[in-house]
């Protein structure tokens, strides 16, 4: 089951990449209100570094509760699947995961790639039951199976792709 989980994560990084070196500049805003495409990659390395640290804190972080069914986490990603597509809302990132005064000499795609091995290592290391018995909360979508987080990082990051295509 992990395979399915990593494999999603590998997509959805792979076509990030992808779009963000088609950025002519990276440090561009679209506006005032937007991010940069860097801001974004930064703030995605922040996120996805957040998790890969419950991974490795789960029995202080986390909440035990019943296995998640396969049919719970079916159910689990397409809700996460819907809610990160839907580009007509707005979400307000919390204060902690924003890229607030990125500097220029931080390497937002060695950030990203780092973040990517301590959470590939740490979700990796945890067992099937681990992943489907543990919960950790998401401010807007409340507690989320460590399988559903690894489906979030991956459609935040298309989530986030979009984003970027709009500065091409």
């Amino acid at each position: 089951m992990i395979k399915h989980y990593h494999d999603e994560l590998s997509a959805a990084r792979t076509e990030l990449l992808r779009v963000y070196h088609r950025v002519p500049d990276p440090n561009v805003k679209k506006d005032i209100t937007t991010w940069s495409a860097r801001e974004i990659m930064h703030h995605l390395f922040l996120s996805e570094q957040g998790i890969a640290k419950v991974y490795r804190a789960l029995d202080r972080v986390c909440a035990p509760c019943p296995a998640y069914s396969d049919g719970d986490l079916e159910q689990e990603r397409d809700g996460l699947t819907s809610f990160l597509a839907n580009r007509n809302e707005r979400v307000q990132a919390p204060e902690r995961i924003q890229p607030i005064d990125l500097d220029e000499s931080v390497d937002v795609l060695a950030e990203l790639h780092s973040s990517r091995d301590l959470l590939m290592s740490q979700s990796g290391a945890r067992s099937d039951e681990q992943l489907r018995s543990f919960t950790f909360p998401h401010v807007l979508r409340g507690n989320l199976s460590l399988y559903g987080w690894l489906w979030f990082i991956a459609q935040h990051e298309r989530r986030h792709t979009e984003q970027i295509r709009l500065l091409l």
